[in-house]
């Protein structure tokens, strides 16, 4: 998209939901769905995020059950119609955080299963597995080992995906590719997980920002000290893409706080 199409996304968008990602259907108009994603936690609703999405865009067939299944853990990555080099045709893109179904695996692919009764194949490289009832502890290191591979991805306005992150959204997603489900927005994830003081800040607290109003706007991922200097890992604004600052460029007066949701 251009700068001019993702400036008319501010305001319009409320967020994304991934390939494959549940949504109850609450309500139909012409042809479009309101629906609520419950993987996506907001007080606006107990059910989940809230919003309208085209009709065509959902399937009633849900997932495969199989024993494991795929994350997605790089930017973006392709699901193909075969395993080998001959004959391969690109299914979709798929993003990060997308999950699918394991078929079977080998030491360079991966066999999922889509939502359409297909199989496809996934570079294996570009996905991690995980059995099906796992559990997950995360570190604040691996917060920051999967943040640092959307440096220079540009911001956009509602994203939840590889190809385009809204501030909220990169916190959310680079947690939930690890197994922790958090809120979707910034002024949620300022009210859970465990408060911590600026001068005890860990790589992987969230640092969080507000406006004049006191309202928190702004969510950054602490990265550490850089030089001495300490730093975030953040989606800034439209325009401008995920980089690392100083800390110190935003938490002036607007700073709101800092929680712990990971070891």
């Amino acid at each position: 998209m251009t700068l001019a199409q993702k400036q008319w996304l501010v305001g319009r968008i409320e967020t994304q939901a991934l390939y494959g990602t549940a949504v109850t259907i609450v309500s139909v108009s012409g042809g479009w769905s309101r629906v609520v994603v419950p993987s996506q936690p907001t007080p606006r609703d107990h059910r989940g995020y809230p919003g309208w999405i085209p009709t065509w865009q959902l399937t009633s067939r849900s997932p495969a059950s199989t024993s494991s299944f795929a994350v997605v853990t790089s930017p973006t990555t392709w699901v193909r119609s075969a395993s080998g080099t001959s004959g391969v045709v690109p299914l979709m893109e798929v993003s990060y955080d997308t999950r699918l179904p394991v078929v079977a695996s080998n030491s360079s692919s991966v066999e999922v299963a889509l939502l359409d009764g297909r199989d496809g194949y996934v570079l294996r490289r570009n996905v991690v597995l995980h059995a099906t009832h796992a559990t997950w502890s995360p570190t604040g290191r691996q917060v920051i080992a999967e943040a640092r591979k959307f440096v220079g991805l540009q911001y956009v306005w509602g994203g939840t995906s590889g190809f385009g992150y809204d501030c909220s959204g990169f916190a959310y997603s680079v947690l939930h590719v690890l197994g922790m489900t958090i809120p979707r927005d910034a002024a949620p994830q300022a009210a859970k997980g465990v408060p911590v003081l600026r001068q005890n800040l860990r790589p992987g607290d969230l640092v969080f920002f507000r406006d004049g109003s006191g309202v928190v706007v702004h969510v950054a991922i602490f990265y550490g000290s850089i030089k001495g200097i300490p730093s975030v890992i953040h989606a800034p604004n439209t325009g401008m893409p995920v980089s690392i600052t100083p800390l110190s460029s935003w938490a002036s007066s607007s700073y709101a706080g800092a929680r712990r949701y990971v070891s």
